[in-house]
């Protein structure tokens, strides 16, 4: 457990917990990702085909929420496979199609060996004990999962914030 100060006499304290599952549940869970999946897949086949039909006819129409949740509801009628699942985390996917439709895929490797701020990388893997990054080219030091965090948005083309807020480079 690690606790940190807010300032005012009282703190909060962070947890970390590894799960580990047997081998039933983790086929479980497997199953329960893949028909999310296909879920997903299907949002975006009906989002394109939605905005095929609009470029063809000039049309307006949307793929919104209530369009895909109809569309969730039909595959479960339809597929018994798809019922057997739970209907929580499958609702919850069209709520996030329905939130963010790009995704951008970036290749995890050497997240926390490189530098967020200069993109240099490190020599040497940093140990899971030590959790404070400190790069060796520029001299900035951050915890090391937001530093990873930091370079995998970099990496997908974005430009993120930090915690609070200020995007580097910006007055």
């Amino acid at each position: 457990m690690t606790l940190q100060e807010t300032g005012t006499g009282t703190g909060h304290a962070r947890w970390t917990f590894r799960l580990r599952v047997s081998a039933t549940t983790e086929a479980q869970l497997m199953s329960e990702w893949g028909k999310c999946r296909w879920i997903w897949n299907e949002a975006v086949a009906k989002s394109r085909a939605v905005h095929q039909r609009n470029k063809a006819t000039g049309e307006k129409n949307t793929c919104g929420p209530a369009r895909l949740d109809k569309m969730l509801t039909e595959a479960r009628t339809r597929n018994a496979w798809l019922r057997d699942g739970s209907s929580v985390p499958q609702q919850q996917i069209i709520r996030d199609f329905g939130k963010s439709r790009e995704v951008r895929l970036i290749h995890p490797a050497h997240t926390t060996m490189d530098c967020a701020h200069c993109g240099a990388r490190a020599k040497h893997a940093l140990p899971l004990g030590m959790r404070t990054y400190t790069c060796t080219a520029c001299g900035v030091s951050s915890p090391r999962d937001k530093n990873s965090a930091r370079v995998m948005l970099v990496r997908a083309g974005l430009n993120p914030a930090d915690v609070e807020g200020v995007r580097h480079g910006c007055a």
